[in-house]
């Protein structure tokens, strides 16, 4: 590989190494979640805990479940791999790529979760808000930056 193509697509390079230490990082909690279940751990004194949750349902546990899910969750990553495909070689289309990986790659290892093991694991538990995972950041934070990035535009 020429110098000058890494030169020139470092940024992007960067920025697909995070993705995949995330999506990596979150893989690994997860199992840990599984491997200490049913100890749970205090991160942040009473506020954040550490521990395994079995969650059968959809993002912020809102109440759809079942194997279904999982035909609509492959065709979402199918369309972000899809737009991400189709922006490939925009250049100042940096933020929508990072999104777009940050919200594919939380989508595939939670469908991960659900194909292995019928359920998604979480193992953040933040008192008084909610039980969630580092996948479930990363679709957050990249449909944030999406839409923010859509609202610039506009």
């Amino acid at each position: 590989m020429p110098s000058s193509y890494l030169l020139k697509h470092k940024v992007s390079i960067v920025a697909a190494l995070v993705v995949t230490i995330f999506f990596l990082v979150d893989r690994f909690l997860k199992l840990t979640a599984i491997k200490i279940a049913p100890l749970s751990i205090s991160l942040i004194k009473q506020v954040l805990s550490f521990n395994l949750t079995v969650n059968q349902n959809i993002a912020f546990s809102l109440p759809l479940n079942g194997s279904w899910l999982n035909w609509p969750i492959v065709a979402i990553i199918l369309y972000f791999l899809w737009l991400l495909w189709r922006i490939k070689n925009d250049a100042s289309k940096l933020q929508e790529k990072i999104a777009i990986c940050l919200i594919a790659s939380g989508a595939f290892s939670n469908l991960i979760d659900r194909l292995q093991y019928g359920y998604v694991i979480d193992y953040l538990n933040l008192k008084y808000f909610t039980i969630f995972n580092l996948a479930d950041v990363m679709i957050v934070i990249g449909s944030l930056l999406l839409a923010w990035q859509t609202l610039k535009k506009q």
